[in-house]
């Protein structure tokens, strides 16, 4: 079985394009203590200081077993996107096919 859930509050397609240029680009491998659940952290400067904070944390996992017995593997992995700016983010995710 696979689960995937995204909200997003805005829903405009005629919005302005605005372009923001990046600054710095910061890539935390081994985050703090207070973040230990975190793998990797991006974090993208613009030119006015705000930033867009890119998080993934660890695989976690186990096994389930359903009612007739049959034992299923799973895996949990997420991506937290922090947006600090003023303007909208497009996302766009592109899954491969799995066979």
């Amino acid at each position: 079985m696979f689960v995937f859930h995204t909200s997003c509050g805005q829903n405009q397609t005629n919005l302005p394009k605005e372009t923001t240029k990046t600054e710095t680009k910061d890539i935390v491998t081994s985050p703090p203590s207070g973040e230990r659940n975190i793998h990797t952290k991006y974090e993208y400067t613009d030119s006015m200081g705000k930033r867009l904070i890119i998080q993934n944390g660890f695989p976690k996992g186990g096994t389930h077993t359903d009612p007739n017995g049959e034992v299923y593997d799973y895996r949990v992995l997420w991506t937290r996107i922090i947006n600090g700016t003023g303007n909208p983010l497009e996302l766009k995710i592109d899954f491969l096919a799995t066979q």
